[in-house]
């Protein structure tokens, strides 16, 4: 039987099916977050996939959160987290993460970060399986590949940050520039390496994700970049503004 520690990589999707849209409730990049904070390398499926994972797509686990209240009048929110293999069976499932808070919002995230309560003592660590036995069939991997690359086709239509390319921003006291690339957009440092990966999902909104922060950016009338992240200290929701120099 297969462990989580059999798996090198997770994939989360951009949108659950519990959810009406991309990223809602910045429930699918929380999940990344928290899932980096266990120890697993993560990708958005959006996100360019390194060669290994390209070729061989079961070895990473998919991500997937469900809505588990059994009566839609339930006062709490209760989710699980899955993680399925490229087949779609179930690897681990999380115990049920609750909440009661009345706005809905707060109580899917406050659900879904108990959900990785589950996560404790199990201390994730990539065993070297290369799951070769477990190789997807043509017709599978073809389709996955194709809605990828039709995701990342996506990302290449951003009219707004096009008119940015090349722009400088300040933020806590560091200064970023944002460049194109074939998938997307880097927001690199002034010594060249990348802060964060830039991309637009099918529905128009924009990605952000970075070492630092993951969540969704809304670019504002003077050109500043703000992003909407989870932030884990808190346990709410906050905001980072790329100031745009003039």
């Amino acid at each position: 039987m297969k462990t989580i520690d059999d798996f090198k990589y997770v994939v989360i999707p951009m949108q659950y099916k519990l959810s009406q849209e991309d990223n809602q409730y910045l429930l699918n990049t929380t999940t990344k977050f928290l899932l980096k904070q266990e120890g697993f390398i993560t990708f958005m499926e959006v996100e360019k996939f390194p060669k290994d994972l390209i070729f061989n797509q079961c070895l990473a686990l998919y991500a997937d959160v469900e809505n588990v209240n059994s009566s839609y009048f339930s006062f709490n929110t209760k989710l699980i987290l899955k993680l399925k293999d490229c087949f779609g069976n179930v690897v681990f499932e999380s115990r049920e993460g609750k909440s009661k808070k009345k706005k809905i919002e707060e109580g899917y995230k406050e659900a879904l970060i108990n959900t990785f309560d589950s996560f404790k003592g199990l201390h994730y660590a990539y065993n070297g399986n290369t799951n070769e036995n477990l190789q997807m069939n043509k017709q599978q991997n073809k389709g996955q590949l194709e809605r990828k690359t039709a995701a990342t086709n996506q990302s290449v239509v951003v009219t707004s940050l096009k008119k940015l390319i090349g722009k400088s921003f300040h933020f806590r006291n560091e200064v970023f520039i944002l460049t194109k690339i074939e998938a997307g957009y880097l927001l690199m440092d002034e010594y060249g390496s990348k802060e964060a990966f830039i991309n637009q999902t099918s529905n128009g909104s924009i990605l952000y994700n970075s070492e630092r922060l993951n969540g969704s950016l809304i670019i504002l009338e003077n050109g500043d970049l703000q992003v909407e992240y989870f932030n884990k200290e808190t346990g709410k929701l906050d905001q980072a503004i790329f100031k745009k120099q003039a």
